[in-house]
């Protein structure tokens, strides 16, 4: 198959200003045939709960964060497959021929996959080592000091507490790659970094800025949502009752602003995460009230707009959260599972879902949310220890439900809790092994209550107030 190859245009952009102009000779990717034009494509990138938990360790060992930007990155793998392209017009190449590509251009299915590859290949030939739970985070030791890097594509982060280490690094990729400096990392994937000895703060508020300017038509001066959510339950598959409504529903871009809406939740803004997760269930059909539920959650967002997360501290502490709201989803009566996972002061991991089963009873929802939050903490203590930082103390895990602690704790079986899935009750081996102690807390202390219903705005901001932070940075 000889593909096709033609320019892309971009502006990009820096601080909410245009940065410079950019053209790139891309190849039309569709046009290839598995296992001939290529085999494998997966390429990894950096989960944003590993960023976190990469800043979090960074601010309690005073660490500095720089930033590289690898430009033209693909173009630096080699490409094995026999590759060929048309030459675009203003080339000057004889007609009837065609080019051999030996490098991985743009458009290329395989070209993620080869530049990682090959930067991986690169960095261990340093003195890092690849972390076996997240193949974008390393870790290694130069000059008898530690240092981690970070990758999404062609993006790095790379940290020490010694700014000669740093630089040691960065000048070994400026020799093999063409590199932009970026110094302290200030803004890494829409997400802007704020650093201080001791101390880093994230936040959106530049990327909800453009999302509220992009749909600035839902957001109105006079509709002020001091929380997010409402508190009527939002049923599925309700017609509008009036032409008005229908038209209302037919232009609303529902899609695209709960795609935007949603990936603000995952990366900084748990606040609103219930919320998001309630609209994400009429993606395929929205209604009058869901679409109208989308326009709080912007307006909310542009009263709200600076608050983001603070690491800080002297230690990790690792701890966590877990809630759920048994039975409130009246379409399907299957409870919310509400989990909030922090270290160094700030959150690591959340989560705000309906769980895969009906729950029978508000012990057995409860005990459900608490397997999913140590299944986070496992993961988290498994990539501490692989990163060199070993937990010997079991992590608290606050739960509000005396009967679910108890099934937790001791091996029971009685009418209420017999039919419960086996894989549930991992949790109590996990207990046993004293890798995570469940400690009962009153709900009127449940940091996760706000992930799992609507709550007031007295409850929600007080909950809200103790996981996240207003950041303001000049």
């Amino acid at each position: 198959t000889i593909l096709c190859c033609h320019f892309v245009y971009k502006i990009k952009m820096k601080d909410g200003k245009v940065d410079r102009y950019k053209s790139r000779l891309v190849v039309d990717g569709s046009q290839q045939k598995s296992g001939i034009d290529y085999s494998e494509s997966f390429a990894p990138v950096i989960r944003y709960t590993t960023l976190r938990i990469f800043l979090a360790i960074c601010a309690v060992h005073h660490m500095s964060v720089h930033q590289l930007d690898v430009e033209t990155a693909f173009i630096h793998a080699p490409l094995h497959e026999m590759v060929y392209v048309h030459p675009h017009p203003e080339m000057q190449v004889p007609k009837g021929h065609c080019i051999r590509l030996v490098k991985s251009l743009y458009g290329l299915k395989q070209s993620p996959r080869n530049w990682n590859q090959h930067l991986h290949t690169f960095i261990v030939s340093l003195c890092f080592e690849r972390c076996a739970l997240d193949h974008c985070l390393y870790v290694g030791t130069l000059d008898s000091v530690p240092v981690f890097a970070a990758i999404f594509v062609d993006d790095i982060l790379i940290a020490s507490s010694s700014d000669s280490v740093i630089t040691k690094i960065k000048d070994s990729f400026k020799e093999k790659f063409t590199c932009s400096d970026m110094g302290l990392a200030r803004e890494f994937l829409s997400i802007r970094i704020t650093q201080s000895p001791g101390e880093i703060l994230i936040d959106q508020t530049q990327y909800v800025t453009s999302l509220l300017e992009k749909y600035s038509k839902y957001v109105g001066k006079r509709n002020y949502s001091d929380v997010p959510t409402v508190t009527d339950y939002i049923r599925r598959n309700i017609e509008p009752t009036s032409s008005t409504q229908h038209a209302f529903v037919d232009n609303f871009p529902y899609a695209e602003i709960v795609g935007s809406l949603l990936y603000v939740a995952v990366v900084t803004r748990l606040d609103i995460m219930y919320a998001v997760s309630v609209l994400t269930r009429h993606l395929k059909h929205p209604t009058y009230d869901a679409c109208k539920a989308a326009c709080r959650v912007l307006n909310y967002l542009s009263n709200s707009r600076s608050k983001g997360i603070r690491y800080h501290g002297s230690k990790l502490c690792l701890h966590a959260y877990t809630d759920s709201d048994w039975g409130s989803d009246k379409d399907t009566r299957r409870s919310t599972s509400g989990t909030i996972v922090l270290m160094a002061g700030g959150p690591l991991n959340w989560m705000s879902k309906l769980q895969p089963i009906v729950a029978l009873s508000s012990m057995e929802a409860e005990y459900i949310a608490a397997f999913f939050a140590v299944q986070d903490i496992v993961w988290i203590l498994q990539l501490l220890r692989d990163i060199g930082l070993q937990r010997s103390r079991p992590i608290p895990v606050h739960i509000d439900n005396m009967s679910a602690r108890q099934l937790a704790m001791n091996p029971v079986h009685h009418q209420r809790s017999k039919h419960i899935d086996i894989k549930y009750h991992w949790l109590r081996d996990q207990v046993a092994a004293s890798r995570v102690v469940l400690i009962h807390t009153d709900t009127t202390d449940q940091r996760a209550d706000f992930l799992t219903k609507s709550v007031s705005g007295v409850t929600f901001h007080k909950h809200v107030n103790c996981v996240m932070v207003d950041i303001v940075v000049a």
